[in-house]
């Protein structure tokens, strides 16, 4: 398990619920009725929501993309993500992390796999959220234009 990233998840109701969005877990565990853990391979995309409330309403509302990295591979630290990530994307706030939520739709509505999607997109959108700008789009002729160019980088 050396290699392998670990990304704990939280569900209580009405409380908190830390989730997967996307991923592709290679193995999982419950470790409790509220917890489980999810391993993932060097170079993994997810997309990790974290929701939180008290009596008085949602405390804490974020997303963020990922990237699993390999042992000695910089990385930042992430709440529930051990040892860390590459942050590809992170957006807090309630209408932030519905947007990203819908354009995840809309790309999913399109026939690609989110973990498929490039980086490089995920850092623009990154970007535009933080200066306020539109967010672009993401469509097949950009995704296969990316998969071309990971194919030569291999």
């Amino acid at each position: 398990m050396g290699t392998l990233t670990r990304v704990r998840l939280v569900f209580v109701a009405e409380r908190v619920n830390v989730r997967l969005r996307f991923g592709r877990p290679i193995q999982e565990r419950r470790t409790d009725r509220f917890r489980r853990e999810v391993w993932f391979t060097p170079h993994s995309s997810l997309a990790l929501v974290h929701w939180q409330a008290n009596r008085y309403g949602t405390v804490v509302w974020w997303l963020a993309i990922l990237c699993t990295v390999r042992p000695g591979d910089v990385a930042q630290t992430i709440p529930h993500v051990t040892p860390g990530a590459e942050i590809l994307l992170k957006a807090d706030g309630r209408e932030r992390v519905q947007a990203m939520l819908q354009l995840i739709s809309r790309i999913e509505q399109q026939g690609i796999v989110p973990i498929a999607v490039s980086p490089h997109y995920w850092r623009t959108v990154h970007n535009r959220l933080a200066a306020r700008q539109p967010l672009p789009a993401y469509d097949s002729s950009q995704h296969e234009a990316y998969r071309q160019w990971r194919d030569l980088q291999s």
